[in-house]
């Protein structure tokens, strides 16, 4: 009952306003090419600024990672010589030797991932630009088509 009230409403605002039942005012046009190679090409430049956004925070990340692994490399000293005074005629690390081993071991493991992570970030960016210049190239090749 009321869908019948609704449809009866809008067949009357549409004859008021000068629209048949099933015509609208505006009519669907599909992009021209140009204008789907621009968008695209705005997307991916925004994809893009966000990856130049990771790498710089990848950066960053890198930075403090170093900074924390020399101070804990200045750390050496004193966990050698506790090993050297604890470990004459022991076979395994004392704790403090193997906490910081571990620590180490750690570290390398962190860069070793960090390592990965930016190149898989490199690459991403060198397909973004370049499908950057492919779009570029294509909407500049339509500025000359007749």
């Amino acid at each position: 009952m009321n869908q019948r009230r609704y449809q009866q409403n809008n067949q009357q605002n549409n004859s008021q306003n000068g629209n048949s039942g099933n015509r609208s005012q505006y009519q669907y046009r599909a992009p021209s090419r140009k204008e789907q190679l621009e968008r695209d090409l705005q997307y991916l430049e925004k994809d893009l600024v966000s990856l130049d956004a990771q790498i710089d925070a990848l950066g960053q990340k890198g930075m403090l990672l170093e900074a924390a692994k020399n101070t804990h490399m200045q750390g050496i000293p004193g966990a050698i010589a506790q090993v050297a005074l604890s470990t004459l005629g022991v076979k395994y690390l004392p704790p403090v030797a193997r906490t910081w081993y571990f620590k180490y071991q750690q570290f390398l493991r962190s860069e070793e991932a960090l390592r990965q992570h930016a190149v898989t970030l490199h690459y991403k960016r060198e397909a973004i630009a370049t499908q950057i210049e492919h779009i570029e190239i294509q909407i500049e090749m339509l500025q000359f088509a007749p």
